[in-house]
């Protein structure tokens, strides 16, 4: 588990696996994290950034729910998250996968007045960040291409909705929501206040009935290998 943060996913990977291994590089957090999970026996928390960590070893399953926007932060390179998803890849056994959960620059919720989740700044993602930094998302295709340059080619596509951070169902390419699956559900928000300049349902239903539910999903989950 890359970026294990606080240990909200931690508990869980626990109860699934045979053994977790996670890394965090904020010290304060670890620390919460083992504190949260301390009946884990299965568990070990590496503090520091991945890129520096000789974990030797490989695994089944690595997870970045949550991380990915924010690789330019701790890769220092030309292409921060490229190389930070192939370092990713390089800890996977044959057969292995990745999985990450991020939220789609174009989500609908953004076009509706939602504040973008990193900067706070709302339409900043829609607007290709042009004040720049180094916390970004993508859209579906930048993110389809980013994963197979770096190496990651085959890819299954899941849309959580209204977002990954508290999904409430659970689509993919091979079963997308029908449009009054979606009319009319009120997506709350718990972190800010925020302006609604359209209904965002009955919007997201609309997109869905023309065939581009997954352009403008909110959030993405992908499970991805190298092949």
């Amino acid at each position: 588990e890359i970026g294990c943060g606080c240990g909200a996913v931690t508990g869980t990977l626990c109860r699934k696996a045979g053994r977790v291994d996670a890394v965090e590089i904020s010290p304060r957090r670890a620390e919460i994290a083992a504190y949260r999970n301390q009946s884990c026996g299965n568990l070990t928390i590496y503090v520091g950034n991945l890129n520096d960590l000789a974990l030797g070893r490989k695994y089944d399953v690595v997870t970045l729910i949550g991380v990915l926007e924010y690789a330019g932060t701790f890769t220092h390179t030309a292409q921060p998250y490229h190389d930070f998803l192939a370092q990713c890849r390089s800890f996977l056994k044959p057969g292995g996968r990745l999985v990450i959960a991020i939220e789609n620059r174009l989500g609908m919720k953004y076009w509706s007045g939602a504040h973008e989740d990193h900067t706070g700044r709302r339409f900043d993602g829609i607007l290709d960040y042009p004040r720049g930094g180094d916390i970004r998302t993508f859209s579906r295709n930048e993110l389809v291409q980013l994963l197979a340059g770096a190496g990651l080619s085959a890819q299954s596509w899941y849309y959580p909705f209204p977002d990954y951070k508290f999904p409430f169902e659970l689509h993919s390419d091979r079963m997308l929501p029908r449009p009054d699956e979606i009319r009319g559900f009120a997506n709350a928000t718990y972190d800010a206040d925020r302006y609604e300049l359209f209904p965002e349902t009955e919007a997201l239903a609309s997109v869905a009935a023309a065939g581009l539910y997954p352009e403008f999903a909110n959030s993405f989950l992908v499970v991805c290998s190298e092949q």
